[in-house]
């Protein structure tokens, strides 16, 4: 089982890599050509379009995968009925928008963002990308991820030279996504069998009683991540609104370490959570350990250098943003540490206490955020991200012992003296090149790790086999 986690692990890792690589290219030719107002104006407008995703959706998909997960034979069964739902709450949903979107971004600008952009919804409908999930073919969900980035870049700096050229962005998203669709059929061709679109109301409320629970949980989960930037385009600061979406990218980014590990492990709780108790807890602890070797040096080395950062991707413009990242690296720290607990709710059948869970973290994050951001702008808004993501942990941990107890403090202590040698590299060598520093500092600590038995000799001879091929 090890081999084939890591084996999963390092494909989407190498694939996710390279894919949130282009899509941060993107993001940075992005802000630089449009300026931190537009940056905000569009920021602004991805914002609540990140909701309308999960809208969009209905938590079908995070079901299908489960499921299939379980019973590959209900392959087709989702996928019909999946496409024929979201096909019915897109035009919901771009009717809605197109009737009240402009009272609810203010400008028309953002309303012509969000119009183009809610357009993809129909596309999405259409892609299967889930069923490489659910089948654990990691390697094709990567290249999938990867061709929809390049098609995105490219498209953009096809179409975007100046800030007049903004409306051009969500164009070059929705191109993205349609290579994405095509992908996802072409490599599917094999297993669709029978697909049509379905019209059974009683089916689909079956399905919608188990899906809505998980895409509310979504929703109000990831206020924490988008309700800044919800709340600075409505008070009409557009410049705090780009500088705290600059630092926001950036946690966007290390972001895609744990939707690697969330897509290869849930599977694998849904899974072992049916067939095998002491399994589950194995994979558990394993996850949370490869979480926090990940995360805990971004963050040492990135709260440290937050300000060098900043300056090195965004320019002087965005010099204010090095704060707000501070911030939010503390609240990558507690998402992180996090990493098995809110999936594991849906993974152990308890999706009704993944949705109260996660509306009683949205609650505190919408109220620290009306509080904070009048006040302190975009650092309020990071400072209330931070303070949700530690509340969101502490609620979920608990809630999550009430089924399996596993050790998660535990691998915070082990990386403590990796971690101290570390924070002595990047101070010593802070007056080098940010990129020389981040190389030399990340040799250091992936030293460190088995000098102090931090990786086993186990996983060790596993990871030179993925290397190697052996």
């Amino acid at each position: 089982m090890l081999k084939s986690i890591f084996k999963n692990i390092s494909a989407l890792f190498i694939a996710r890599f390279l894919a949130q690589g282009l899509a941060f290219i993107t993001t940075i030719y992005v802000s630089r050509t449009i300026g931190v107002q537009g940056f905000g104006i569009l920021g602004f407008a991805t914002a609540v379009m990140a909701y309308l995703d999960f809208l969009g959706n209905l938590g079908l998909e995070y079901y299908a995968v489960r499921e299939v997960s379980r019973n590959p034979d209900r392959l087709n069964f989702f996928i019909s009925n999946i496409i024929s739902l979201r096909a019915i709450s897109s035009i919901t949903i771009f009717l809605i928008i197109f009737l009240i979107g402009f009272a609810l971004t203010g400008t028309k600008l953002a309303y012509s963002l969000l119009i183009i952009y809610v357009l993809s919804l129909f596309l999405k409908g259409f892609s299967l990308l889930w069923t490489f999930q659910a089948l654990s073919r990691m390697e094709l969900l990567g290249l999938g991820q990867i061709i929809n980035q390049l098609v995105y870049l490219f498209s953009i700096l096809l179409l975007v030279r100046t800030f007049n050229d903004i409306i051009f962005v969500p164009v070059a998203y929705n191109l993205g996504i349609l290579s994405l669709v095509v992908y996802t059929w072409v490599l599917n061709r094999n297993r669709i069998k029978h697909i049509a679109f379905r019209f059974n109301l009683q089916r689909w409320a079956k399905m919608l009683k188990i899906s809505l629970p998980i895409v509310g949980s979504f929703i109000v989960l990831r206020i924490n991540w988008n309700l800044g930037l919800l709340v600075l385009g409505s008070l009409s600061r557009s410049t705090e609104a780009g500088i705290y979406n600059a630092g926001l990218k950036i946690f966007i980014v290390l972001i895609a370490f744990r939707e690697i590990l969330i897509t290869v492990h849930y599977p694998l709780l849904s899974k072992f959570y049916i067939m095998d108790f002491d399994e589950l807890k194995k994979v558990m602890e394993l996850f949370i350990k490869i979480s926090l070797i990940i995360a805990l040096p971004i963050i040492v080395w990135g709260s440290l250098l937050s300000k060098e950062i900043v300056l090195f991707l965004f320019k002087e413009q965005y010099g204010n943003a090095s704060g707000p990242l501070t911030f939010l690296l503390i609240g990558y720290g507690f998402l992180m540490l996090n990493i098995v607990y809110p999936s594991g709710q849906n993974a152990f059948n308890r999706q009704n206490i993944y949705f109260k869970t996660s509306l009683q973290v949205a609650g505190v994050s919408l109220l620290l955020n009306l509080i904070l951001i009048p006040l302190l702008g975009a650092k309020g808004a990071a400072m209330s991200m931070a303070s949700s993501e530690m509340l969101s942990f502490l609620l979920f941990r608990w809630r999550s012992t009430q089924v399996v107890k596993v050790r998660d403090f535990y691998y915070v202590w082990r990386l403590f003296p990796s971690l101290l040698i570390l924070t002595i590299a990047i101070i010593f060598l802070s007056n080098l090149n940010i990129v020389i520093n981040a190389l030399i500092c990340i040799l250091i600590y992936f030293i460190t790790l088995p000098l102090f038995h931090v990786i086993t000799k186990r996983e060790m001879a596993q990871i030179r086999g993925l290397i190697f091929r052996k």
